[in-house]
């Protein structure tokens, strides 16, 4: 069985649609999702409504722990805040607010005979950043999971470790990159041959380059980080 893991949506609809494309094409069977679907852009909505219709099998990240814990109601909003907030505030309904705010902080699952374990940041912490440079005796911490395979994400940074006892994979981010290279990250993993590649998606900015400067015309972070290389 082919697998789609994604990471790090951030609301970013025309990644998400590129990556679902791409994996469909792919034969790709299912997807894993490792939180932090809403965040710094502007259509959590669509992408909610994305993962459901495809019955993707998601856990939360620190951006939508933000988003529930701060804000109890989509009307809880208090005090200035970027266009992400407001517009998820303003769009998302009830259905949809409750969904992203039940999702789990981690999930132990077993696939094909592989003990997997899907985090956000880290095994032992939502906010925790394994970052590709991360020392030795930082991943080692990992093989304490009691599992085969480790997918985390946060980083924004694509990741396979398979020098310790645990295979640790990190699928980079679907909405919003950060390592000097465009693109809509993600990785398929096949069951089978408990093989994973890693892949990026190439899709057009037009439209989300055009929403930050309408939404978020002082943070130039949002726009540049899309296309820096």
């Amino acid at each position: 069985m082919k697998i789609g893991i994604i990471s790090d949506i951030h609301s970013n609809i025309f990644a998400l649609d590129s990556v679902i494309e791409s994996g469909i094409s792919n034969g790709v069977q299912k997807w894993y999702c490792l939180g932090d679907i809403s965040g710094y852009y502007y259509w959590p909505s669509e992408c909610i409504n994305l993962l459901r219709e495809l019955s993707v099998k998601c856990i939360a990240g620190n951006h939508d722990k933000y988003l529930c814990d701060k804000y109890k109601t989509r009307n809880d909003l208090k005090e200035r805040t970027g266009g992400d907030i407001r517009i998820a505030l303003d769009t998302l309904s009830d259905d949809q607010f409750s969904w992203l705010c039940t999702l789990p902080n981690k999930l132990k699952i077993s696939v094909d005979g592989h003990k997997v374990l899907l985090c956000h940041g880290s095994p032992w912490d939502l906010n925790y950043y394994l970052y590709p440079d991360a020392t030795y005796e930082v991943r080692s911490r990992i093989e304490r999971t009691d599992v085969d395979i480790v997918f985390f994400g946060h980083t924004h940074y694509p990741i396979i470790w398979d020098d310790l006892n645990v295979l640790s994979v990190n699928p980079g981010s679907v909405g919003q990159p950060r390592d000097r290279s465009p693109g809509a990250c993600w990785a398929i993993w096949d069951t089978r041959e408990n093989n994973i590649s890693l892949k990026r998606e190439i899709y057009d900015l037009k439209n989300i380059i055009q929403a930050c400067k309408k939404y978020d015309p002082n943070d130039k972070y949002l726009q540049d980080v899309l296309t820096r290389e």
